[in-house]
């Protein structure tokens, strides 16, 4: 968007990736003229050159220019490493579509023709690499040209032809240049006749817009949008330009189904085209609900119940030794991390750049509500849905009685949704409906069900090769995990030579997936070999933590009048509920709470800092003394299914932490029947099992 203040330019709303801690993601920047995207994206090296030369408002809706040269359209979006080959594979599909097209139709007489919408004059008219969509259709043309035997010895500017209304300076001055571009300008405007004959070689037409108002050519079966078009208008005016009756060579209507298909190769906006057209089709068909708001529960505030003095005492003990302050030390034997590094990336699979292709059709169906009978209060329909295709027909028999609505049972048909029979004239052979229209005896209700999208296969990935600018990838590395360049290069040299080329090609993917990697082997190799110096003094106070009275969300709050700190206690999950009702239910539990979020311990940050789930007071066996335990809920307590993999490395540091502290600590489904049970060797082996030390 652009943001205006008094109807003066403020800025432009971009979305762009950044970096974060070696992950890319992104968010939405508010960027002025001469605005680096690279600094904004934290050096994410294919922004780099990109900077803000000017934003504003045209007669096209918003738009933001850069000093590379590149427009961006209100909605548009371009990856500069991805625009060449996201171009290239729309043009090679057009041309392969086009060639069947011709096969199947050349016995009929019908040329084929297929319409190129480009981003901009320069991507075709341009000098070098500026003329990248011209310079793309005549490589990929010469690659495919020899499955075609009229095409085996032609070159590619013999079978296009482009006209672009106005040049930069807004003037129709381009047609006037060149004779070449004149008889182009002929042969697409003016020449219909000889465009469509076989004796005329020329069938790949170029545009920048929908061409000027009332160009029409019956023959345009494949149309190819190389542009961020974000108007509906224009959307619908350039498949507009392929919702034609197409004829033969002699001129005459060629009315086969079969025959009048438009293929639409287009970029991913059309996606979401296609579906808001859907909404919009459903928000007018009669009868149809909106989805319910959701309702935002209010706050609670919750008053943390009296303790009786024993409670209090051992409250205060417990706090006193779970939130002491720790210090982690870490210990890291490089050798065995450099060795266990190796192995893990020889097995890593580094991304290659995928370009994913789906197919779908557009389909149209005409429903016909016919009035067959009148019987006192009930009236029959026959309805009957046709589609676009010979032989997709479907009919029903329907009765209704009157107030009351007309519903298929065979097929669902929106449009009938909502239409009630509210009025029926026996005398004069006549109902109406709530929608206001009358249908007489024997008489008939016609209407258009809208478009349905339906996908004729899933989506295909295929991999592309892209040349990206080559990062800095040790200096990346370095920062992120801490490593030495020797080290790094070490790693970087013992991945297999195939996939280690592929850095080449997604350097950004490549070292992402090698950061992750590694970080994740780091992990493995440090949460063993940790260790935690206890101190004396407390990370927060308990009335800090837990405060006489606090607030929670309404619907997230379960009642517990028994046994917990506070008479509701928050439940995150359905796991933490019913680990909440063993804990009412046990008659041995003095005392228990849920860590609130302020309560956090200090891990290492490639661990990250961790707040547990469950404490609690709870007698101990033959009522000896009380016991203090932590308990983590999980779905599972197998830490090699966990849903995060990181979380089996945070739960194989709390144990070792929790150990240091003298704390019991377990992680425990909700419905484990023995959860208040030390684990035999202090989680040790449940962790070196899912990491694959055992």
């Amino acid at each position: 968007g652009i943001n205006r203040t008094n109807r003066t330019l403020k800025s432009a709303s971009l979305e762009i990736p950044y970096l974060l801690n070696g992950t890319l993601n992104r968010r939405v920047i508010e960027a002025r003229v001469g605005e680096d995207l690279y600094a904004r994206s934290s050096r994410f090296d294919p922004l780099n050159g990109w900077r803000v030369s000017d934003f504003g408002s045209d007669a096209n809706g918003n738009y933001v220019s850069f000093t590379n040269g590149t427009v961006l359209r209100g909605g548009g979006s371009m990856d500069p490493a991805l625009r060449r080959e996201l171009f290239r594979q729309q043009i090679r599909q057009t041309i392969l579509t086009h060639i069947e097209r011709q096969a199947l139709l050349r016995a009929q007489g019908i040329k084929v023709l297929s319409l190129f919408f480009i981003d901009r004059v320069a991507s075709y008219r341009g000098s070098g690499d500026d003329a990248i969509v011209k310079n793309l259709f005549a490589e990929e043309f010469s690659q495919i040209r020899a499955t075609v035997p009229e095409w085996a010895t032609i070159e590619p500017e013999a079978v296009s032809a482009a006209y672009f209304a106005k040049d930069k300076s807004g003037a129709y001055a381009d047609i006037d240049k060149q004779d070449q571009l004149k008889a182009e300008y002929a042969l697409i405007m003016t020449e219909k006749e000889k465009l469509l004959s076989f004796d005329e070689p020329r069938c790949f037409v170029f545009a920048h817009s929908a061409l000027r108002e009332g160009w029409d050519n019956p023959n345009v079966f494949q149309i190819c949008t190389l542009r961020e078009t974000q108007s509906e208008m224009r959307k619908r005016q350039e498949i507009g330009r392929g919702l034609r009756i197409c004829v033969d060579q002699s001129g005459n209507r060629v009315f086969d189904e079969d025959v009048n298909i438009l293929t639409v190769i287009a970029n991913a906006s059309y996606e979401s085209f296609c579906a808001d057209l859907q909404n919009e089709f459903r928000e007018e068909g009669p009868g149809i609900d909106p989805p319910p708001v959701p309702v935002n529960a209010a706050n609670a505030t919750i008053q943390r119940r009296p303790l009786v003095a024993k409670e209090a005492d051992l409250l205060a003990q417990f706090w006193g030794q779970v939130a002491k302050r720790v210090t982690p030390q870490i210990h890291v034997d490089e050798m065995t991390l450099l060795r266990e590094g190796k192995e893990r990336l020889a097995t890593t699979d580094f991304p290659m750049v995928h370009i994913t292709r789906s197919e779908g059709r557009f389909v149209m169906h005409e429903v016909t509500l016919r009035l067959v009978a009148i019987k006192g209060y009930i009236v029959d329909f026959d309805i009957e849905r046709v589609g676009s295709r010979v032989d997709d027909r479907v009919t029903e028999r329907v009765s209704v009685h009157l107030d009351k609505p007309i519903v298929s049972v065979r097929i669902d048909i929106p449009e009938l949704r909502g239409r009630v029979v509210t009025r029926i004239d026996a005398r004069n052979e006549l109902v109406q409906l709530s929608t206001g229209e009358e249908i007489y005896l024997d008489g008939s209700l016609t209407f258009k069900q809208r478009g349905v999208v339906q996908a004729t296969e899933p989506g295909q990935r295929e991999a592309v090769t892209v040349h990206y600018p080559i990062i800095d990838f040790p200096a990346r590395v370095g920062s992120e995990l801490q490593l030495s360049r020797a080290m790094i290069r070490d790693l970087f040299e013992s991945i297999p030579l195939a996939q280690r080329e592929r850095f080449l090609t997604n350097p950004e993917g490549f070292t992402s997936t090698f950061i992750e990697t590694m970080r994740d082997v780091l992990r493995a190799h440090i949460v063993p070999r940790i260790r935690f110096m206890v101190h004396d003094d407390l990370i927060r106070t308990l009335d800090e933590v837990l405060p006489a009275s606090m607030t929670a969300k309404q619907r997230e709050l379960v009642k517990t009048p028994e046994r917990a700190l506070y008479p509701q206690t928050q439940k995150d999950s359905e796991e933490e509920h019913r680990f909440i009702e063993q804990l009412e239910a046990d008659d041995e539990v003095i005392l228990y709470f849920k860590f609130p979020l302020k309560y956090k311990i200090d891990f290492p940050e490639i661990i990250g800092n961790y707040n547990p789930d469950w404490a609690v007071i709870r007698r101990g066996p033959r009522n000896t003394s009380e016991v203090f335990l932590v308990r983590e809920t999980k779905g599972t307590d197998d830490l090699s299914k966990l849903r995060f993999a990181h979380e089996k490395h945070v739960i194989g540091t709390a144990y070792r932490c929790f150990r240091e502290m003298g704390i019991d600590y377990r992680v425990v489904r909700g419905t484990n029947a023995q959860w208040y049970q030390p684990h035999r060797d202090g989680g040790v082996s449940d962790y070196a099992t899912s990491v694959g030390q055992e």
